[in-house]
């Protein structure tokens, strides 16, 4: 069951570490270390599950990690703790949840080969055979891990792109690619390890196993090949002049193709279900919504509600979507699925929808503008029996467990692995 009251609100006290500078021969940042205790930011009304409430034994603890056993609700998402032999990384919602896991799953592949470890140790100390102990807390604050292109230090640094400052190097970039890992990754764990030149040399060139991976990030192979080779704001240029053909206001495609939230390969799979609505009335709701987010959480949010949408329109054809949704954790209207008959769906990409005044509010406002509608929203994880009450007297049904990311679809690769 889920602990409320106090035992929910959990503080982290942190010491910040030394950051190495951009100085000639740097090899980056390292990421922010501090000593922290297992405590995750305060919890959304002060509810805090078990670890095996919301998660399999397999998915709990795996080889080089294991999850936190307290798991507070903060926005609307559970929020993790995978500690790790390097340290302790946070992770918000289940998405990211299961994109850092597969991460430390191919950290840990790395980890393996001849001469990485020891390298691994220089840059974050003498690493614990186990992960029960390991309470340091990596962070990587928006910015404070950018990087500098090899080969491009003689450039004045305001002149590079952010988004191609954050995947580095073409060899760089390919290292992430045969690691099957996002360039642009915030895992700090996995951003040294691809600055580092000596283990990009010792890695590089040899062979990796694939790991799967079943999360909403699935490649295609043609997004796969277009990662590796091209810089990030050469994808986010063209994705712009794609949309700007499209019709897509100035100023909501410049906000989406330069948002810090989203990385290129995020970017693209976006826009690969954007496209897959291309027969439905005012699908840039769905930009609408990418924009309007404020974390990595947000963006791989408004994925899976792409991904939703475009599955949605695949069985039966969507009038529309509409303008204004939903707004329960904020700011972002959820885009309204707009059935042939009339019907409203609105899917909520949320681990855990908790009764709150804004859920109050955004349900009060949605029935003053759409009074009649039949409507269903489709969570992604669960609603609490309080937010379920106001959902339900509003007539509004609610369907659970309803993760839009069990099977591949047509064309998509489990990861950016081989």
């Amino acid at each position: 069951m889920p602990m409320y009251g106090n035992h929910g609100i959990l503080r982290t006290v942190a010491a910040l570490g030394v950051l190495a500078c951009f100085l000639p021969g740097c090899q980056g940042l390292l990421p922010w270390r501090a000593a922290a205790v297992d405590a995750p930011a305060p919890a959304a009304g002060g509810i805090v599950f078990d670890a095996a409430e919301v998660l399999p034994a397999e998915q709990r603890r795996g080889t080089g990690y294991i999850v936190a056993p307290r798991v507070p609700v903060v926005d609307l998402d559970f929020s993790f703790r995978i500690r790790t032999r390097f340290g302790t990384i946070p992770a918000q919602g289940r998405n990211m949840l299961e994109l850092r896991l597969y991460e430390v799953r191919c950290i840990e592949q790395a980890a393996q080969i001849r001469g990485v470890r020891k390298v691994l140790e220089g840059m974050f100390g003498a690493l614990d055979e186990t992960v029960e102990g390991a309470e340091t807390l990596l962070t990587d604050p928006v910015g404070s891990l950018e990087r500098a292109p090899k080969g491009l230090e003689r450039m004045v640094r305001g002149k590079l792109d952010y988004a191609t400052r954050r995947a580095g190097s073409p060899e760089r970039r390919q290292l992430a690619v045969s690691l099957g890992c996002d360039p642009e990754t915030r895992n700090p764990i996995l951003k040294r390890m691809l600055d580092e030149i000596e283990l990009q040399r010792m890695i590089g060139s040899l062979p990796v196993q694939f790991i799967p991976y079943t999360g909403i990030l699935r490649l295609t192979a043609d997004i796969k090949d277009e990662v590796a080779s091209t810089p990030p704001h050469e994808i986010n240029q063209r994705i712009e002049t794609e949309l700007a053909g499209c019709g897509v206001a100035e100023g909501l495609r410049r906000g989406f193709c330069r948002s810090k939230h989203f990385t290129a390969v995020q970017r693209l799979v976006l826009m690969k279900h954007y496209r897959e609505l291309s027969r439905v009335k005012n699908r840039d709701a769905l930009l609408e919504l990418a924009v309007e987010g404020d974390s990595e959480a947000d963006a791989l949010g408004a994925i899976e509600v792409g991904q939703a949408l475009a599955r949605l329109q695949a069985q039966r054809p969507l009038a529309g979507l509409g303008r204004r949704g939903l707004a329960i954790a904020g700011v972002r209207d959820l885009p309204i699925a707009v059935l042939e008959d009339g019907r409203h769906l609105i899917y909520a990409p949320y681990d855990c929808i908790v009764g709150t005044e804004q859920v109050d509010r955004a349900v009060t406002g949605y029935r003053a503008a759409c009074p009649s509608q039949p409507t269903t929203l489709i969570c992604s994880g669960r609603a609490m029996p309080d937010a379920r009450r106001v959902l339900e007297a509003a007539r509004i049904a609610v369907q659970e467990g309803a993760r839009s990311n069990s099977e591949p679809s047509p064309g998509e690769q489990q990861g950016l692995g081989p």
